[in-house]
């Protein structure tokens, strides 16, 4: 009786329906005791235990029968066949993330046929070569590849263009003429340096015979600057002519053009003179102001080489005592500064005479119109720039006194050990 009421009343009980009932030779699985057991939906058998760690369709089958994705199923004689049948397919196609652009690029890929490797090696075609175009040789990987590879080409390559060089040496029977060469040149250059050297005395002769600061700048411009441009020192093309001798003509000089060699070091020494002359003798001329910024026009290689102190002080000198513009003297000591253009005594004793001559303004030495005109806020603070610039120049001169106080010293009992050696050889001859 009891177990009639408790069927009754499971029967009665409300319970919901599973989406696994009605599904015929199929198993579905549940929870039972910490596992997971298969049951058979139409008989209710329970089988073995799922594993999940199959292939990746029978997973997919499992999901798909828990959540409804199944069809209809295909019982065999022989006994029931979990997932069996499942349209494994329609789940990938339902979960995959591919677009629809993605899955027909996906099925063209796929219809390309693929092109089995050949096991024999395919013989090396050599490739055609285009003499328009010439394929470029490899590239070193150091320098002294780089210059291996240009020993090995002189030495193959006999039909390579000569040289700049090798045209200017002339040929003989026995190949070029080296050593004829090299000693033609060497007479050549000893020439023109002795030409040159002539030139440069009489151009320090016409600065010193001149009677005008016109004549002064004439002499500048026509024997000192337009000689110094024609060497193009800073432009970038090399306009300098070589000295190529002819078969025929091996005797012949080198032309008059200015070179560093012969030319260089004199081109300070005649603006110096120049200079010199005129705050000697033309005081109120304003024409040894051109000559630095003549400098800076011509290019960093020509002021390097025509810039000195001396010329620097002869500046300072016009532009402070003469002039008396206190802003300019600043400014040039900045540039001197700028251009590491080292002071030295006479650049202190020229600041120290334009030290005492603001003094006297302050006190009136020079009039009351003159004091009114000259001591202005902008003076004062100018003054006060010149004078940290000529503290700050007095180390770098004592120092150099220093220096060269050394090297006289050392150089003294050399001079004489000289002397008495050149003394010996002549009693000895």
């Amino acid at each position: 009786m009891r177990s009639l009421a408790r069927r009754s009343v499971a029967a009665s009980w409300p319970c919901r329906r599973s989406p696994l009932q009605g599904v015929t030779g199929r198993h579905f699985s549940e929870s039972r005791g910490g596992r997971r057991e298969s049951i058979n939906a139409s008989t209710g058998q329970r089988g073995r235990p799922l594993d999940f760690r199959g292939s990746k369709a029978e997973e997919d089958a499992v999901v798909n029968i828990r959540f409804g994705s199944r069809r209809p199923s295909q019982q065999s004689s022989g006994g029931n066949v979990p997932f069996e049948g499942l349209d494994v397919s329609g789940h990938q196609e339902e979960t995959s993330t591919l677009t629809r652009r993605e899955k027909l690029a996906l099925f063209k890929l796929r219809q390309i046929p693929v092109a089995q490797k050949s096991t024999s090696q395919p013989t090396p075609v050599a490739p055609i070569a285009n003499p328009a175009q010439p394929i470029p040789p490899p590239k070193p990987t150091s320098i002294l590849d780089r210059l291996l590879d240009d020993v090995k080409a002189a030495e193959k390559n006999t039909g390579i263009a000569p040289s700049k060089l090798e045209k200017t040496i002339p040929r003989t029977p026995h190949g070029p003429g080296i050593h004829k060469f090299v000693a033609q040149v060497k007479s050549q250059r000893g020439n023109s340096r002795k030409q040159r050297d002539e030139q440069h005395r009489q151009i320090l002769e016409k600065i010193e015979r001149c009677q005008t600061d016109h004549d002064v700048y004439k002499v500048l411009q026509d024997e000192i600057f337009k000689p110094f441009a024609d060497m193009h020192l800073d432009d970038s093309t090399d306009t300098m002519p070589i000295a190529i001798p002819s078969g025929s003509q091996s005797d012949q000089t080198a032309r008059e053009h200015p070179t560093m060699r012969t030319f260089g070091d004199q081109f300070a020494i005649q603006l110096q003179t120049a200079a010199r002359v005129l705050r000697k003798r033309f005081p109120t001329s304003g024409v040894v102001l051109t000559i630095i910024p003549q400098l800076h026009k011509f290019g960093p290689t020509a002021f390097a080489l025509g810039s000195s102190t001396e010329l620097y002080n002869c500046a300072l000198e016009q532009v402070a005592i003469q002039d008396e513009d206190f802003v300019g003297t600043l400014d040039l000591l900045q540039e001197m500064e700028r251009e590491v253009i080292d002071p030295d005594q006479e650049t202190l004793d020229i600041l120290s005479r334009h030290r005492q001559f603001a003094k006297a303004i302050r006190k009136s030495t020079y009039g009351q119109a003159t004091q009114v005109v000259m001591a202005t806020d902008r003076n004062f603070s100018t003054l006060r720039d010149i004078k940290a610039r000529m503290r700050d120049f007095q180390p770098q001169v004592l120092a150099k006194q220093e220096v060269a106080k050394v090297v006289a010293a050392e150089a003294g009992p050399a001079r004489e050990e000289d002397a008495a050696k050149e003394t010996d050889a002549a009693v000895t001859v």
